[in-house]
């Protein structure tokens, strides 16, 4: 781990964060949230999709608190789920692939179910994206002011979103009135000049901080924030271990030629923000050499070489921590806590990496 001449640092503590699961859960998961409680208690929520099970841990004393067992189908019905939100510990939103979001209690029974596929988003053109309640690490479901926000990617071919600079019309936030139970989509779209230069993954992150929506794009070294998806501030944040991207060959890549050349860009993976240092973190994934002997799928699900941004309240940098050869953490599986950023140790290579538990290295920031 390489660190910054910068105003701030991360560095490993000795603070590890260990909590037992059972057989059928696995270690690794994208739907993984923490809820601090009013009294200050600390919990995370870690979901097991292939048996519809949320499980909820004591992070302070490391210990399992509760399953809730979610039913697949019938009146509890909430499959296929695609993310959870925790707004209480008795109110949670289960998102469904089915374009429906479930208000479940603490026994997994749904309360209410707000369906958005009757909005005026069948009316709209074959290209327009598919909004999706897919509540992950990296584009977390937003509830502010009765209002619901999904994250939206973009739909079709590289072919199809390229011709006439399709991908800058495709808009990326779907807002749904609670109360009105209406749903629309928001103007802000991809940015304008994204492919200019050549297509790259049209992947992004999105999360909400200080009334602000915050969105970190793929292929963009820049920040775009916004309070109403009209107007928006550019921020640059780019990374220094890299300045240039690396675009796809061609339009339509075979499967092997896309993985391959995506395990082979660096990219910005996620955007995180911390609300007790003010601080937030851009995970940077660095492209993989072809000649290092890992295989394409693996460097895509365990990045060898990564990085973390460190921004400011006011999105300035002020630190870029660097892993080098990583087979220790797992950087697509982190939460921030009371106590700093906490990234897995789940990797495969990892000596310590045990099946049965997840497992998290507490990173505590340090000041120049």
């Amino acid at each position: 781990m390489a660190g910054s001449d910068l105003q701030a640092i991360l560095k490993p503590s000795n603070n590890l964060l260990k909590l037992k699961i059972d057989k059928r859960t696995s270690n690794l998961s994208n739907y993984i949230f923490p809820y601090i409680h009013p009294d200050g208690k600390q919990y995370l929520f870690y979901l097991n999709t292939s048996n519809l099970e949320l499980h909820q841990f004591d992070i302070e004393e490391q210990v399992f608190v509760k399953t809730i067992e979610l039913d697949a189908e019938g009146p509890n019905g909430v499959a296929p789920v695609s993310g959870f939100y925790v707004h209480t510990l008795d109110s949670i939103y289960i998102g469904s692939m089915r374009r429906a979001i479930h208000l479940v209690d603490n026994e997994g029974k749904v309360k209410q179910t707000t369906l958005y596929k009757n909005t005026a988003l069948d009316d709209f053109p074959f290209m327009e994206p598919f909004p999706l309640m897919a509540s992950h690490v990296y584009t977390p479901l937003i509830l502010a002011e009765n209002k619901m926000y999904l994250f939206s990617m973009a739909q079709g071919s590289f072919t199809d979103l390229k011709a006439g600079n399709k991908l800058a019309k495709q808009r990326v936030c779907f807002e749904i009135d609670t109360l009105k139970k209406t749903g629309r989509f928001l103007p802000f779209t991809y940015p304008e000049n994204y492919w200019s230069k050549g297509v790259i993954e049209p992947s992004l992150s999105r999360i909400y901080a200080n009334g602000k929506f915050i969105y970190s794009f793929f292929g963009d070294h820049n920040l775009y924030v916004t309070e109403d998806h009209i107007a928006y501030t550019k921020y640059f944040a780019g990374s220094s271990n890299f300045s240039e991207f690396k675009y796809y060959p061609s339009l339509e890549p075979s499967t092997d030629e896309y993985i391959r050349f995506f395990s082979e860009t660096s990219g910005y993976w996620s955007i995180m923000y911390d609300p007790f240092r003010e601080i937030y973190y851009r995970f940077v994934v660095i492209g993989n050499d072809p000649d290092s002997g890992v295989s394409p799928q693996k460097a895509i699900s365990y990045s060898p070489h990564f990085s973390i941004i460190l921004l400011d309240k006011n999105f300035k940098k002020i630190g870029e921590v660097t892993f080098e050869n990583n087979s220790n953490y797992v950087f697509t599986n982190s939460f921030i806590g009371l106590k700093g950023l906490y990234i897995s140790n789940n990797h495969p290579d990892n000596p310590t990496n045990e099946e049965d538990y997840l497992s998290f290295t507490l990173f505590e920031l340090h000041t120049n």
